[in-house]
């Protein structure tokens, strides 16, 4: 499908295999992957090695099963959490937020803090989006979503928005 990722990787739950679909050629789930593969694709041409993906597609009860929202953009085939095989999740963030890549939301998860400062997350929510891209960077730390500064330093940090 693309140079780096396939429909079936970016149709992968670790939490509940079981429930993972692959949508039907031709569908507009299917349809959005294939975007989706193809700016995926660019983020692991520019960041230089494997990206790992951990959830993309989510069917309506594997959305459910994981407490997704309903209006997710995994539901859709539109989003991706990841993280780069090798290498810093923030720094991987980072180069996304600079690239000039449409992207509607960029998401810090499960993020650590030190004064106001990411120290850390988990993993990075990319999502797409059929409109305008709203190019939003937000951290969650678990809890709550708050908005996020990516500065000139490569350093993220929670927004007082």
């Amino acid at each position: 499908m693309g140079k780096y990722f396939t429909i079936n990787e970016l149709c992968v739950s670790g939490s509940y295999p079981k429930l993972v679909t692959v949508p039907k050629a031709g569908t507009t789930e299917y349809k959005n992957l294939e975007r989706l593969i193809g700016v995926l694709d660019q983020i692991r041409e520019k960041w230089g090695s494997a990206i790992i993906v951990t959830s993309g597609y989510r069917n309506e009860k594997l959305n459910n099963a994981v407490g997704g929202s309903k209006t997710s953009a995994h539901r859709y085939g539109l989003a991706a959490d990841i993280h780069p095989k090798s290498g810093s999740i923030l720094d991987l963030a980072a180069q996304i937020a600079e690239s000039g890549i449409g992207f509607d939301q960029l998401i810090l998860e499960k993020v650590t803090t030190k004064n106001g400062k990411i120290t850390d997350c988990q993993w990075l929510h990319f999502g797409l989006t059929d409109g305008k891209p709203r190019k939003q960077i937000l951290a969650w730390n678990g809890k709550k979503y708050t908005p996020a500064k990516l500065h000139i330093t490569k350093e993220f940090s929670i927004s007082n928005q």
